[in-house]
């Protein structure tokens, strides 16, 4: 259906797979990474946080139990001091009172195996033993000699077998006067003791034990290590690392034994010199983790080809609707709207674009239509725009409106044009007579311009000499008015229009306004124009039209063009008329001087044939006058 398209990066296929594969493996990258440190720090966390300090506390809480029962039954026996030191100087009297106190002493902790109270002569009375209570048993408890002389008052001691047995709490007994009467004692199960402070979580390599304050294990759940440094246990440096400086909250020291990164936690154990140590493999620890996080990256890398393949999938999808789309575009954009490609989707966004594109198309469809019915000259069609975005539909409205525009004024010009060469051809038939050129005139411009009344004003000299404008002809509803009336210059609208030479209008006219100032009748116009005849600067005449109706600018410009017109036929026509008078009176001018000039002729003939007749008559009165002189002299010559 579609041109198979060559993969390439800069297509949108490439571009989105690319950018899901960096997205991919920067997520997972990043998750991954987060992951890691996390889990890192939440398993670092738990070890040194939670399970480390939890199990210290629980152990230290139990040596803590143990000696603070020692200290309760010490303190207690103190409170019974009176009774002590009775039983002491009374050599085993009261012995019940003793072993009350045991019995309600060892109430405080069932886990305490034995209590009792030593003299400093070596009596003993136990709560296990209370038979034994006058004896001299100070034997069987090495440590006691070694307390009485020790500055503690109070300390931990192993039982004298080393390898079992119990752990024994001491402190020492005063008097009121500050004298020692002797030694509270409390005895722990050593293997209970070991089971407190020993921990599954620690690991492989995990330990823990009790030391004293020269770094000596006293307790330990590996036989092996019993009184062995813990300098040369962990390698850690004497010097480096004070037991004297250690807070009593404890203190964490870290240290590597080959590959192996360790950690050292100890923890001062109250009322006593020991101190609690947990010693474990942090690299044994983060190995599930790091286990875990391969099994992490394997999965990763199986989710990033599983994503791949379903991005690949969409991106299929998306780039074959694109290009269904682009298709869609094309065919739109080459005006093939009859196309049938379908851009049905399930994806909302796509589901806009599909709308967006139909929309499109109708709107389009609908444009074309309106631009083959402008083609057609159809103007009137009705179209509207989608919106105000709609560029292309305003375009084309303002070019239906311009075409409007430019047909009324095409319109207005081809009745203009049509309208001067109907009276060019009236001015050309009726140029004998100016009543006949006015009448004509006014008539056909009325029917012309759909007015209702016109009158045609001719310029005159009047028999004084003046000048007066004579109503020629008018023109109202279908029937010619014969009106006598002459204006003179300045006098209503004509005669200022005379003056001015200029056209006046006027559209707000008092009812009795036109019998009053025009020329035209009874008739009360809504508008009234008027413009002046002018020939070579002279105003031959004045056109005065009204109607009903407002006139408008090509109305205007129509009569200006007849007057104009008609002006110069008027010119004409009085010139023929004045041309024609002088040539009629040239004629019989004429006519007289060639009368005359035969009666001069006749009169001439006469007056010749007399001056013959004169001639003739004078030789005949020369010859009788010679003659006589003649005779005269004749006579005179006789007379002599």
């Amino acid at each position: 259906m579609f041109k198979k398209k060559t993969f390439t990066l800069n297509s949108l296929k490439g571009r989105i797979l690319l950018n899901s594969i960096v997205i991919i493996i920067f997520a997972l990258g990043l998750t991954n990474g987060i992951n890691y440190y996390n889990s890192n720090k939440l398993i670092e966390e738990i070890i040194t946080k939670n399970t480390i300090p939890a199990h210290i506390e629980k152990s230290t809480l139990y040596l803590k139990v143990v000696f603070m029962n020692i200290n309760n039954f010490v303190e207690s026996s103190l409170a019974n001091n009176i009774l002590i030191t009775h039983w002491i100087e009374n050599d085993n009297k009261d012995i019940n009172i003793i072993k009350n106190h045991l019995n309600r002493s060892k109430r405080f902790d069932e886990n305490i195996l034995d209590i009792g109270i030593i003299t400093t002569q070596g009596k003993v009375h136990t709560y296990m033993h209370p038979n034994d209570s006058m004896n001299n048993l100070s034997y069987k408890f090495p440590w006691f000699n070694q307390f009485l002389k020790s500055p503690h008052d109070n300390y931990l001691y192993k039982d004298s077998d080393g390898d079992q047995g119990a752990v024994i709490g001491v402190k020492k007994i005063y008097s009121e006067n500050n004298q020692l009467l002797g030694v509270a004692f409390s005895t722990c199960d050593l293997d209970q003791m070991i089971n407190y402070i020993t921990s599954k979580k620690l690991g492989q390599k995990g330990k823990s034990y009790l030391i004293n304050n020269s770094g000596n294990i006293i307790i330990s759940n590996n036989n092996n290590d019993y009184n062995r440094s813990i300098f040369d246990y962990s390698g850690l440096n004497k010097d480096l690392l004070k037991l004297s400086d250690i807070p009593e909250s404890g203190s964490k020291i870290n240290y590597n034994d080959g590959d192996d990164e360790r950690q050292l936690n100890i923890t001062p154990i109250h009322l006593s010199d020991w101190m609690f140590v947990m010693d474990f493999s942090k690299t044994e620890q983060l190995k599930p983790l790091k286990d875990s996080l391969k099994s992490t990256i394997l999965v990763s890398f199986i989710c990033f080809i599983i994503s791949l393949v379903i991005v690949n999938i969409g991106v299929k999808k998306l780039d074959n609707y694109i290009q269904r789309l682009v298709k869609k575009a094309k065919s739109i954009s080459q005006g093939d709207f009859k196309n049938d490609i379908s851009l049905q989707s399930f994806i909302l966004e796509f589901q806009a674009i599909e709308k967006s594109f139909s929309r499109m198309e109708d709107a389009l469809i609908k444009a074309t239509k309106f631009a083959q019915n402008i083609g057609k000259n159809e103007l009137e069609t009705e179209f509207k725009a989608s919106g105000e975005k709609d560029l292309l539909s305003k375009s084309l409205l303002e070019m239906r409106d311009s075409l409007i525009d430019f047909q009324n004024k095409e319109n207005k010009r081809i009745w203009i044009t049509e309208g001067i060469s109907l009276f060019n051809e009236i001015t050309r038939n009726e140029r004998e007579d100016l009543t006949s050129l006015g009448d004509a005139i006014v008539k056909s411009l009325v029917k012309y311009t759909n007015a209702n009344q016109a009158g045609l004003f001719i310029t005159n000299i009047n028999i004084k000499g003046e000048k007066e404008l004579i109503l020629a002809s008018t023109y109202a509803y279908n029937r010619k008015k014969h009106l006598q009336k002459s204006v003179k210059p300045g006098e209503s609208l004509v005669g200022q229009c005379y003056l001015e030479k200029e056209p006046i209008y006027l559209n707000e006219i008092p009812e009795d306004y036109i019998n009053i100032t025009s020329g035209l009748g009874t008739s009360n116009p809504k508008s009234i124009y008027l413009t002046p005849m002018i020939y070579d600067n002279q105003v031959v005449g004045i056109i005065e039209i009204a109607s009903f109706a407002t006139f408008e600018k090509y109305h205007k410009e129509l009569i200006d063009n007849v007057a104009q017109i008609v002006a110069s036929s008027i010119s004409t026509i009085q010139i023929n008329k004045n041309t024609q008078k002088l040539l009629e009176e040239t004629n019989l001018q004429t006519q007289e001087l060639r009368e005359q000039e035969e009666e001069m002729r006749q009169n001439l003939e006469e007056l010749m044939a007399s001056r013959e007749e004169i001639n003739r008559q004078e030789k005949e009165y020369l010859l009788k006058i010679n003659r006589l002189e003649e005779k005269i002299k004749e006579l005179e010559a006789e007379a002599k």
